[in-house]
């Protein structure tokens, strides 16, 4: 609704922009105009012939003593480049004086005021003989003169029904020089109303434009990163600068009336300057052509020359070289033009809003390049030819850009449903592919379990076959045969104590297979003690490292081996055999001489330490990094599928407990830090 209204508000004032001025100008002969009291009633321009001495500063009194054969005329407004008096021709830089005599048809009731507009660069404004205004500093000299921008407005309250006007100008800092604008003369209340009137106008053109802006910004951070979206509010904050500073009664003089001459030429130049490139760009994304590409290419690329010029301070130069980059405007945009109505003519009601609003900056770079060659005098109703144009191609664009969001909301809601459809069917294919994965998860840990301990068979049956052998032989001695001696009691004692130590040896090395093989994902965890999980250990994997002349040893460090930890005993179980198994396979696979496997156990403030240590040639640095992934193996094709140690972090994160590669060790060495059971640790807090 706010878009809406700024637009019709937009429209409005532009259309008050346009209109063509309808006041009559009094016209004066030979430094003389007849003023009719009625005439004031609306804004009259004063133009015609003033009297103009120029190179001189002559003072009001100087004037007056003066002999016509000295006196010359000039008109008003006009421009001193490329022009003469009196059969001299005139330089723009230079200074001059202006007289002008006001004869009103009767005495006039109430003051009068009078808009003196921008004059460049730098004049003082005398009414009957008095200095009244003096805007900036002028000077016989370039170096000596201080420019000032902007329009000034006097009262004028006649004693007499003659006033005598004079000014002095002076223009080094800009190559035309001269008088641009006529002045404006009406009744203060006439006077106030319209120039309240134009300001709100123009404020309301210019806050139109900039909101405009700030909307299309918002829709490029906020909502859909587009560069059309940031080229459109480029396009409207540079084209404001440029009007606001402009000339005469601008909206930066307004609320900035010491602003100077230097700041709002750069200002205007070099938002100018951007103006064009953003402008082709802005083009070139509405409406892509090859030829409009090519142009947007050049436009950038004599950009930086031009910014520099305008940041060089030099004004007058800056003035002289503004036809350039007005000319390459007009011919690069209507280039672009013709490019897109020959592309897009068989769609041309589809883009007819892109078409019109390049057309608008077309015919605006037209008009400003009259306005720089002295072709055209710019209306004073008409001087801000590219904010109109600029206006008039932004609303085409917004319009054209609401309808597609409009089209894309109702696009939107008739897919909504079955975007919902969708969605739900997701859902649940990713809800059944999960418990499929779960499921081939768990498979696959307890296969890779299962194949660890695999790999302990031949040293469990020796561990089996020992003690079975034990008590074989036991039960052959028991069985006593005719003839022999009989078996004392103590002997009897003796084979029994065997056959339980060899019973119990056995039942030890099923029930450490049992809890190692079993799942325990459900299990919960529980007070464990150290000396449990070396035995488990120790039963299962002892005899695999003797049979293979492979020193095995545990380094208990441990003061108390009842000391207990908080885990789930099958798990700590098992990721130590898959550690000593990947050491195992390390040491027959390099076949390092006088291998070796430690296992030490430390004690901290809140943990256990199990390390794992090999004499092996270590882990590369390179693969480091790599090796706790998931199916990451270095063995050959075939020997592995890599799930050992991703396996094993795992069921140490489910313990709370860590597992990681000790670097600082010369060897390959594997530390599983496993917490202190609850007890344990509130006991060493007292202690501290």
């Amino acid at each position: 609704m706010l878009l809406k209204t700024m637009l019709w508000l937009t429209l409005t004032c532009l259309y008050g922009q346009a209109m063509p001025v309808q006041a009559a100008s009094l016209i004066a002969k030979k430094g003389h105009v007849t003023v009719p009291i009625a005439s004031l009633e609306q804004l009259q321009n004063i133009k015609g012939e003033w009297e103009f001495y120029y190179q001189e500063f002559l003072s009001p009194h100087e004037l007056r003593s003066l002999d016509d054969k000295y006196r010359t005329y000039f008109s008003v407004p006009g421009k001193w480049h490329n022009n003469k008096a009196n059969g001299f021709h005139l330089k723009g830089n230079s200074f001059g004086t202006y007289r002008l005599t006001l004869h009103f048809d009767r005495r006039p009731m109430g003051s009068v005021k009078l808009k003196i507009d921008e004059i460049p660069s730098a004049y003082r404004f005398f009414i009957d003989g008095e200095l009244v205004v003096e805007q900036g500093k002028v000077a016989k000299e370039a170096d000596s003169e201080q420019p000032k921008a902007g329009a000034r407005v006097v009262e004028l309250t006649p004693g007499d029904r003659s006033v005598e006007l004079v000014f002095h100008t002076s223009s080094f800092n800009h190559y035309q020089g001269g008088t641009w604008y006529p002045l404006v003369i009406a009744k203060t209340a006439v006077f106030e109303q319209k120039r309240v009137i134009n300001q709100i106008g123009n404020l309301t053109l210019t806050g139109g434009i900039l909101i405009m802006g700030l909307f299309f910004l918002g829709l490029y951070l906020f909502i859909r990163r587009e560069i059309v979206f940031l080229l459109i509010s480029a396009i409207c904050l540079t084209g404001i600068i440029r009007c606001s500073v402009a000339h005469g009664d601008t909206i930066a003089h307004i609320f900035f009336p010491d602003l100077s001459w230097h700041m709002s030429r750069l200002l205007m130049f070099s938002s100018f300057y951007l103006f064009v490139p953003v402008g082709m760009s802005l083009g070139v994304e509405l409406l892509p052509t090859k030829l409009g590409r090519h142009a947007t290419r050049v436009c950038w690329l004599f950009l930086p020359v031009f910014l520099a010029l305008s940041l060089s301070g030099n004004t007058n130069l800056s003035s002289r070289m503004n036809i350039i980059p007005n000319l390459l405007t007009l011919c690069l945009v209507s280039v672009h033009l013709a490019a897109v109505i020959i592309t897009y003519l068989p769609q041309i009601q589809r883009h007819m809003a892109s078409i019109i609003g390049l057309s608008a900056l077309v015919l605006t770079g037209f008009h400003d390049l009259l306005v720089a060659m002295d072709a055209l005098a710019s209306p004073n109703r008409f001087q801000n030819t590219l904010l109109i144009g600029l206006t008039l191609f932004v609303i085409l664009q917004t319009l054209k850009i609401a309808s597609q969001f409009a089209r894309g909301e109702s696009r939107a809601r008739d897919s909504k449903s079955e975007v919902l459809r969708l969605n739900q069917q997701l859902e649940e294919s990713i809800k059944l592919l999960n418990e499929r994965l779960t499921e081939a998860g768990a498979k696959l840990i307890q296969r890779e379990k299962t194949a660890s301990l695999g790999y302990l068979t031949a040293g469990i049956a020796h561990e089996l076959g020992t003690p079975l052998v034990n008590i074989e032989n036991a039960f052959s001695k028991l069985d006593h045969k005719d003839g022999e001696a009989p078996i004392s009691p103590k002997q009897i004692t003796e084979f029994r104590e065997g056959i339980e130590t060899g019973i119990q040896h056995i039942t030890h090395v099923v029930e450490s297979l049992k809890l190692v093989a079993k799942p325990s994902e459900s299990t919960p965890t529980s007070s464990v003690s150290i000396e449990n999980i070396l035995l488990h250990v120790r039963s299962l994997t002892k005899a695999r490292f003797l049979h293979s002349d492979i020193r095995y040893q545990i380094v208990n460090h441990l003061d108390d081996d009842k000391v207990q930890v908080q885990a789930q005993e099958s798990q700590i179980c098992q990721i130590i055999i898959n550690l000593l198994n990947n050491a195992f396979e390390s040491l027959q696979s390099f076949r390092v001489i006088g291998p070796k496997v430690e296992i030490h156990v430390d004690q901290t403030f809140d943990s256990v330490l199990f390390t794992v240590m090999d004499n092996g040639r270590g882990i590369p640095e390179k693969i480091r990094s790599q090796i706790f992934d998931p199916f990451f193996t270095s063995k050959n094709l075939g020997e592995g599928v890599g799930l050992g140690l991703s396996m094993a972090r795992s069921m140490a994160e489910q313990n709370q407990a860590d597992l990681y590669l000790d670097e600082t060790q010369a060897n390959t060495a594997f530390v599983l830090k496993v917490p202190l059971a609850q007890e344990e640790t509130t006991e060493l807090s007292e202690v501290s």
